[in-house]
C-alpha cells in the first residue's frame, strides 16, 4: 500500500505513481518488441490505474463536513444528538463516501445503529506507520457510516443519537471523510477541522448525597438555610409576623408603638466557601476496576452540584493526571459547577497499576502531585477545606499540616480510618451517601 490512512485503509499499490509509471514503461517496451498482446494488457493496466489515481485524488475535493452536538454536557444515561452535514460542492458525483470517527475513550459514549464499529489495522489509528511490535497490541476500533452515490452539489444530513454510559471526555479529533474511485483501488481522506468539532463531557454519575455536614460546619446552622446566612448588621426592613418566625426577630419597639407584630429581616449574604482537594492517586488501583476512585468522584461531583444549587461557591484542587497537569480552581465569585464537574469528568490518575491474576496489586501508587502554592492560595479564600483521600495519614498528610488541620475535614475511603492528629476531623467517605448518618 502506498498511503496509510487514519483508520487503517489505504489505496492499492496498483494505483501508486511508481506503478502507473511502470505500466507505461512496460507498455512501450512491449510495443517496441512487437509484443502487441502484452503491450495492450500493460496499456489497459496503465489506463485503469491512471484513471483510478486521478479519480480518487479528486473525489474528496470540495467536499465539506460540519458536525453539531445538541448537548455537550451529560450525566450517564442521558442522550445527545450529533448532526452531520456533508456537502459535495462540485459537479463530479461520489460513488461511495465513508464517514469515520474514533471510539470515545473508555466507552463513555455509544451511538445508535446509525454507525457500525470495526477494527482498524494496528498502528494506523493515529496515522502512523506500524511499529515492530504492533502485532502484540490490540487493533484500535472506530465507528463508520457509508453512503452510496452522492450526486454533485448534493447535501446529506445524518443524525445519530448517542448515549452517555460512564464518566469521560470525548474529543472528536479524528472525524474523517473518505472516498475514492469507483473501482475501489484509490482512497483519499479529509479531516474535519479540529476547531469545528464539539467536545462532549460526561460528568460523574449523580447519586443522592447528604450535604448537611458542609452547611453545619461552615455556617453553624441547619441545612434549611440553603447555604446562606443573614448579616445582622444590615436591616433590610420589616414584614408582618408569621407563626413560623422566631420571637427573637420581633421588633418590640414597633410592636409597642403600633400594637402590631412586625419582624426584622436582614440582608442575605453568601457565607464562607468550600475547597475540595482530591487525593486521586491514593484511590487508584485499590481494585482492578478502580471502583473506589469512581465512587469518590460520583460522591464528590454530586456534593459539588448540590452545594452550587444551594448557593455555595466551591473550589477544586486536582493532582497531576494523565490528561492535564495539577490544577486548582479557587472558590471565587463567578465559579460554576460545570467547571468543576468538567475537570472530574476528565480526571484519570497518573499511576499505572499492575494486577496479578488473583487481583492483588503489584505496584504501589505514587503520591499525588499538587500545585501546593495554588492550593494554599485557594485555601485562604475558603472557609473550610475538604480532603478526599484513602487514609488521612497518607502521603498528603504534609499538605494537611500546611493547610491547617483545624480547617480540614478528611473524607477517607478506607473504612474505620482515623488520624493521629486530634485536630483533624475524619469522616468515612461512604457516609456522604444519602441516608447515612453523619
Amino acid at each position: 500500500m502506498n498511503k496509510r490512512l487514519q483508520f487503517g485503509r489505504a489505496s492499492s499499490i496498483l494505483v501508486s505513481l511508481p506503478a502507473v509509471a511502470l505500466w507505461l514503461i512496460l507498455c512501450v517496451a512491449a510495443a517496441v518488441g512487437d509484443l502487441l498482446v502484452l503491450s495492450a494488457a500493460f496499456a489497459f493496466l496503465f489506463l485503469l490505474s491512471g484513471a483510478a489515481f486521478l479519480w480518487g485524488a479528486r473525489s474528496i475535493r470540495h467536499v465539506t463536513l460540519e458536525v453539531a452536538c445538541s448537548r455537550t454536557r451529560l450525566y450517564p444515561d442521558m442522550e445527545t444528538t450529533f448532526s452531520y452535514t456533508v456537502k459535495n460542492d462540485k459537479l463530479l458525483p461520489l460513488i461511495w463516501l465513508e464517514l469515520s470517527q474514533g471510539i470515545p475513550e473508555r466507552g463513555c459514549l455509544t451511538p445508535d445503529e446509525t454507525f457500525e464499529r470495526y477494527a482498524c489495522l494496528s498502528g494506523e489509528a493515529q496515522g502512523q506507520e506500524s511499529a515492530p511490535d504492533a502485532a502484540d497490541r490490540p487493533a484500535p476500533d472506530a465507528y463508520r457510516r457509508t453512503f452510496s452515490f452522492v450526486m454533485g452539489h448534493e447535501t446529506l444530513t445524518l443524525r445519530s443519537v448517542w448515549t452517555a454510559r460512564r464518566r469521560g471526555v470525548y474529543r472528536m479529533d479524528r472525524l474523517m471523510l473518505r472516498s475514492g474511485d469507483g473501482f475501489g483501488l484509490s482512497q483519499v481522506e479529509a479531516p474535519c477541522p479540529p476547531g469545528k468539532l464539539p467536545q462532549v463531557l460526561v460528568y460523574p454519575r449523580s447519586v443522592p448525597v447528604d450535604i448537611s455536614l458542609f452547611l453545619q460546619e461552615q455556617w453553624r446552622q441547619s441545612a434549611g438555610s440553603a447555604g446562606y446566612q443573614e448579616d445582622m448588621a444590615v436591616l433590610r426592613g420589616l414584614r408582618p409576623y408569621q407563626p413560623s418566625d422566631s420571637w427573637k426577630r420581633i421588633n418590640w419597639r414597633m410592636a409597642a408603638r403600633t400594637q402590631e407584630l412586625k419582624v426584622n429581616f436582614y440582608e442575605t449574604i453568601q457565607p464562607l466557601s468550600a475547597l475540595f482537594v482530591l487525593d486521586g492517586e491514593s484511590l487508584c488501583g485499590l481494585s482492578a476496576d478502580y471502583a473506589e476512585l469512581e465512587q469518590a468522584l460520583e460522591l464528590l461531583g454530586s456534593v459539588i452540584a448540590r452545594l452550587f444549587r444551594r448557593g455555595v461557591t466551591c473550589g477544586l484542587a486536582l493532582p497531576a493526571s494523565r490528561r492535564y497537569s495539577a490544577v486548582t480552581l479557587p472558590p471565587v465569585e463567578g465559579r460554576s459547577a460545570a467547571e468543576l464537574l468538567g475537570l472530574l469528568a476528565g480526571y484519570d490518575c497518573l499511576a499505572q497499576h499492575l494486577f496479578a491474576e488473583n487481583g492483588d496489586r503489584l505496584e504501589q501508587c505514587a503520591p499525588s502531585r499538587f500545585d501546593e502554592r495554588a492550593v494554599l492560595t485557594a485555601a485562604s479564600e475558603a472557609g473550610r477545606i475538604y480532603l478526599i483521600t484513602c487514609a488521612p495519614d497518607g502521603p498528603v498528610h504534609g499538605l494537611v499540616g500546611r493547610l491547617g488541620a483545624a480547617r480540614v475535614t478528611v473524607f477517607a475511603a478506607a473504612g474505620g480510618a482515623s488520624s493521629a492528629d486530634p485536630d483533624l476531623r475524619v469522616v468515612p467517605l461512604r457516609r456522604l451517601a444519602k441516608g447515612a448518618a453523619i
